[in-house]
C-alpha cells in the first residue's frame, strides 16, 4: 500500500509516471522484457545493464500500473523506481510516508 501511496502522490502532484508505453516508440510495455526508466522521458527497452534511470521490469511497470504488485522482485523494482522520482521532484528533502501510513492506520483502529 506504501508504493500505491507513493505513486498516486505523484499522480496528484502532477509527475505520474507513464506505465503503460514505451518512451520512445509508443509500443506497449511487455511482461517479459527489461527496461530502464527515465524519469524526464519514461521507459526504454532493451536497457539492462549500467547508465541512467532505473532498471525495471515489464511485469514490474505493468503491475504498478495495475497496482497489482506482487511478489518481492516487483514490490523491490517498485520501490526503486517510485523512490527515485520523488526524490527528483522533493529536492532531496524526506518524504515520511510511513509515519503518515502509521498514523492513518491508528486513526482508523
Amino acid at each position: 500500500s506504501l508504493r500505491l501511496f507513493e505513486k498516486h502522490l505523484l499522480e496528484i502532484l502532477g509527475y505520474g509516471l507513464t506505465l503503460d508505453h514505451e518512451a520512445e516508440t509508443g509500443r506497449p510495455i511487455e511482461a517479459g522484457a527489461l527496461y530502464r526508466y527515465h524519469l524526464e522521458r519514461g521507459a526504454v527497452r532493451g536497457a539492462a545493464g549500467g547508465g541512467m534511470g532505473v532498471q525495471v521490469s515489464g511485469d514490474t511497470l505493468l503491475a504498478l500500473a495495475a497496482e497489482s504488485l506482487t511478489g518481492r522482485e516487483q514490490l523491490r523494482e517498485a520501490r526503486l523506481l517510485l523512490q527515485a522520482a520523488l526524490e527528483r521532484h522533493l529536492g532531496g528533502r524526506p518524504l515520511k510516508t510511513r509515519e503518515v501510513l502509521r498514523a492513518f492506520g491508528k486513526a482508523a483502529g
